[in-house]
């Protein structure tokens, strides 16, 4: 127990000496998390309410970012907005690293042609891109929350795959997993309390740098308007409502644009910082 809490303080010490720009992501983040959780306490408006009489007011007291061509409270919105990217996000990392763990376990244990077969239905979905995918899928699922979740976990799961079929492949021949096999023990119970421990590290990070791509890919999809539907705030379908304002009122679409940026970053950013903290040998200087 000892020795695990040290190597925790010894990642969580390197985490945070890899210098401003890992804090500063951190920092936003957490932001993004309390801004979500705490996004009703945080104004007083809803996210649908509407005053159209004050419709494309400027920042004001009463409105601090100003408001929509509906005359609701953009801030408001962008808090909600947070609230459903994180969401989107988590889900949508949670089901692919759930179903692309189970699928790359079992083609690198069991390789032949169960192993082939998965690798080559991965392979041909690596060879689209991932948006156009992401698009076609959406068009056939629908859009609201737990369609644009599916779709891109469906998406980016073959990532998964790939990362733990290569992890399971150095693993399989190791010692401890031929003296599993000698002492009767089944396959299943390699898999999921020998060879998936083993490949915790790797799945963290991978987790950690997937959540700002799906944010990305929930963004495109609202932006398009095949995404989260309307009226409930989505900074990707926010950006797009702005657009035709965008010589009157540029900050309708510039703002959520910048929400989106900065958290992609910080994800991507953390995500890489976390490697660095968890492996040794990928340690270096960012």
């Amino acid at each position: 127990m000892k020795k695990k809490n040290d190597r925790l303080n010894q990642a969580i010490r390197v985490f945070f000496s890899r210098g401003i720009i890992v804090k500063i992501s951190f920092a936003i983040i957490v932001l993004l998390i309390l801004v979500a959780i705490f996004a009703p306490v945080l104004t007083q408006y809803t996210e649908t309410e509407q005053h159209l009489n004050d419709k494309l007011a400027k920042p004001s007291k009463t409105y601090l970012l100003g408001t929509d061509n509906l005359g609701r409270d953009l801030l408001t919105r962008l808090l909600y907005g947070a609230r459903i990217s994180l969401e989107a996000s988590v889900l949508s990392s949670l089901i692919a690293a759930c179903v692309g763990i189970m699928f790359g376990l079992v083609a690198g244990y069991y390789s032949g042609w169960i192993g082939s077969v998965i690798m080559r239905l991965t392979d041909a979905q690596l060879s689209m891109p991932p948006l156009v995918l992401c698009m076609v899928l959406a068009a056939l699922l629908g859009g609201g929350v737990v369609g644009v979740c599916i779709v891109i976990g469906i998406t980016i799961m073959p990532g998964y795959i790939r990362m733990i079929y290569g992890q399971v492949l150095a693993l399989r021949e190791n010692d401890f997993i031929v003296a599993s096999k000698l002492v009767g023990q089944s396959s299943w119970k390699i898999l999921l309390f020998h060879l998936l421990p083993n490949c915790f590290p790797t799945i963290i990070v991978m987790f950690t740098m997937n959540l700002g791509t799906a944010i990305m890919l929930e963004s495109s999809l609202s932006f398009l308007g095949i995404g989260i539907k309307a009226p409930t705030p989505a900074w990707g379908s926010m950006v797009s409502e702005g657009y035709n304002y965008l010589v009157m009122r540029p900050y309708l679409s510039i703002i959520p644009g910048l929400c989106v940026m900065l958290v992609v970053i910080a994800f991507n950013i953390v995500g890489d910082a976390v490697r660095d903290a968890i492996d040794p040998r990928l340690r270096g200087k960012l």
